[in-house]
């Protein structure tokens, strides 16, 4: 099959990224073959990326979500594929719409319990229509997301298919100190890693509120947390202001982010709402005990078992449970517990096999299909 997968735009440490080179990776060793197409302008770093990985894109950008133009060149360019899958509320309103006019069938990803259509009226009713009346299929990353999104779509059947993480770089201790010493003011001290969109959903704003709490019994604790978006002028604001400059870091954007989670002490990521955060398997991969708020279908990797679950993610509760999570004894146990997890759940080759699977049923439902 000739594969078109059509999503937002690209960042190195992205959730939807980290599977795209996943799938990439697998598709290459197929006999299938992978177009990306984007809706939003893509920075020249990331058009090198991609270069060097072989992979071909396209970018269709316009201002508005339906903007008629840029829908029949996109449907245009879905000619020259066979099957086409969706990721987030854009391309799941444009790319299923696009693939419908070009005779494709398409598969819709799911990868959050709510999203940010269900602020917005005409967007919200725009990705249901879609789902609706145009996927030919619909796949959510876990089954507290199938189900939150089955109550607005009780006529779609909604699959089930968990995100994977491909294994990750193992460092050898001068290699991990190296890291420390380029992020930390004081590399000695306790590492608290978040990896994520800087925005509302990913409440790096209440971590950072946690950390004045965290320093009183943990002083030398840094918060180092790696992602873009537009909320980074006002964390960074809310870091100068409580005075935390020597221990929470802003990084921005790495392409190496799977080498800082092997070097940090904590992964943290106290999200509002979630589906199965790709960063969070990869954290549990690097051996890296891990906390998260439980939402979406995060309870049912961690389970109090594998990790730190807290309930809500206001300050004071975040903070004190990063304070018992970096002096809990049983911690190893529960990093033992969560790499063991990942590895028999959420195997990358079973992953991409089982897409490739929906990506079929969807090409069988094309126009003029004998199935």
């Amino acid at each position: 099959m000739r594969i078109a997968v059509i999503m937002e735009g690209l960042r190195p440490d992205g959730g939807a990224e980290a599977l795209l080179r996943t799938f990439a990776d697998h598709v290459a060793t197929t006999d299938h073959s992978l177009t990306l197409f984007f809706l939003k302008p893509l920075t020249p770093e990331i058009e090198q990326y991609l270069t060097n990985l072989n992979l071909p894109y396209r970018v269709h950008h316009a201002r508005r979500m339906v903007d008629v133009p840029r829908l029949l060149r996109l449907a245009r360019d879905l000619r020259d594929v066979d099957v086409v899958q969706t990721n987030l509320v854009g391309p799941n309103v444009i790319g299923s719409l696009a693939a419908r006019i070009a005779g494709k069938g398409s598969v819709a990803v799911l990868h959050n319990e709510r999203t940010y259509a269900d602020d917005h009226f005409y967007h919200g009713k725009a990705e249901r229509f879609a789902l609706q009346r145009l996927a030919a299929r619909v796949v959510a990353v876990g089954p507290r997301t199938q189900q939150a999104r089955q109550e607005f779509l009780p006529d779609v059947t909604i699959h089930v298919l968990p995100n994977a993480v491909a294994p990750g770089p193992v460092l050898q201790e001068d290699e991990r100190a190296a890291v420390r010493s380029e992020l930390m003011t004081n590399s000695a001290g306790s590492m608290i890693l978040n990896v994520a969109r800087l925005n509302r959903q990913k409440a790096q704003h209440n971590l950072i509120a946690a950390m004045p709490v965290v320093l009183e019994q943990i002083p030398d604790a840094e918060l180092i947390i790696a992602g873009q978006g537009d909320l980074e002028a006002e964390l960074q604001n809310q870091v100068n202001t409580l005075g935390l400059s020597e221990h929470v870091h802003l990084i921005g954007t790495r392409d190496d982010v799977r080498r800082v989670m092997a070097a940090a002490d904590l992964f943290a990521l106290p999200s509002s709402w979630e589906g199965l955060p790709v960063a969070l398997l990869e954290a549990m991969e690097a051996g890296l005990p891990v906390l998260a708020t439980a939402v979406g279908d995060i309870p049912s990797v961690i389970d109090g078992q594998a990790g730190y679950l807290i309930d809500d993610n206001n300050p004071k509760t975040v903070a004190d449970a990063i304070i018992h999570a970096l002096t809990d004894d049983a911690r190893h146990d529960k990093v033992q517990r969560a790499t063991e997890l990942v590895a028999k759940r959420f195997n990358a080759e079973t992953w991409a096999n089982t897409m490739l699977d929906h990506l079929s049923a969807a090409y069988a439902t094309r126009p003029g299909s004998s199935t």
